[in-house]
């Protein structure tokens, strides 16, 4: 697999991650950090005027790359999901054309010494272009639920996190707290 797909795949992959931070209270990981945070909920209900319906993000992420979050008012999001999934399409459609440039030289050619060599440029440029559509489909697919489960989460209160405490351990057997204030 090229560096390049290898760094799309991971650059994909950052909504996902970036959505499955949780903060838990209740939580401790014994493995070597202790988490002590006080978190408190915000009061009032949640804000449902300005949040969209989540079937609706899911059409619109389907339909045009990014719409759902946006909706969301997810904007990095919507960036990463915009910039890779016309990345993927136009290189969709570059390879589709190759592809179907590299058939037509394959099946009118007559010559048996150049046959070979045809198909598999043939090959390379049907291998890419089947790349590149297994990617952009992934792409649509994940932003398509991404939207959904964002949209989803914004009826949730938000946790109101001005003041909180870290208990954590370093590398070896130090222990280190962090404090976060926000004024």
């Amino acid at each position: 697999m090229s560096k390049m797909v290898r760094i799309a795949l991971f650059i994909s992959a950052l909504p996902i991650i970036a959505s499955c931070q949780t903060h838990d209270a209740d939580s401790t990981d014994s493995s070597n950090s202790l988490n002590q945070t006080e978190h408190s909920y915000a009061e009032g209900a949640a804000d449902t005027l300005h949040t969209q319906n989540p079937t609706k993000a899911l059409f619109k992420s389907i339909f045009i790359p990014g719409w759902g979050q946006l909706g969301n008012k997810k904007y990095v999001k919507a960036g990463i999901i915009i910039s890779m999934e016309s990345t993927f399409m136009v290189n969709l459609i570059h390879f589709a054309k190759k592809t179907s440039d590299a058939r037509r030289e394959f099946d009118s050619e007559t010559d048996t010494t150049n046959i070979a060599g045809l198909y598999n440029r043939y090959k390379s440029a049907k291998d890419d272009r089947n790349l590149y559509s297994w990617l952009t489909g992934t792409v649509i697919f994940i932003s398509m639920f991404d939207a959904y489960v964002d949209a989803h989460l914004a009826q949730f209160p938000k946790i109101d996190d001005r003041l909180s405490v870290r208990l954590d351990s370093g590398d070896g057997a130090e222990w280190m707290v962090k404090l976060n204030i926000a004024f």
